[in-house]
């Protein structure tokens, strides 16, 4: 399985954020946003990335902070990682991943 890319994955989580792709909560990139979420906690410069690529997730700029904050944390932690790689190949299987994005290889 190849890693995805975080800009990606930062792009679906911001959406998924946002409330702009619905699933009634179900699919992998919505599990995958509340574990970026729980897994950012306490550590305010990482919340405030997310919650800034939420409230403008078409904001390049925004999305490319949550990717750097996506990347320091799947560094630091290889549990994370593997769920993030985990969720993110769920969605490409569900077709809830972007499609052209769902297996460029680059995680951290």
């Amino acid at each position: 399985m190849t890693d995805p890319d975080l800009a990606s994955v930062a792009s679906a989580v911001a959406h998924r954020a946002t409330g702009g792709l619905t699933d009634g909560g179900q699919s992998a990139v919505t599990a995958l946003a509340r574990l970026v979420r729980a897994r950012f906690g306490d550590d305010d410069r990482a919340t405030g990335s997310l919650d800034a690529a939420a409230a403008e997730p078409e904001d390049e700029g925004r999305i490319a902070d949550l990717g750097s904050a996506l990347a320091r944390t799947v560094a630091a932690d290889p549990e994370f990682a593997a769920m993030v790689r985990e969720l993110w190949a769920q969605a490409a299987e569900e077709g809830t991943a972007p499609a052209d994005d769902a297996a460029r290889p680059h995680l951290g």
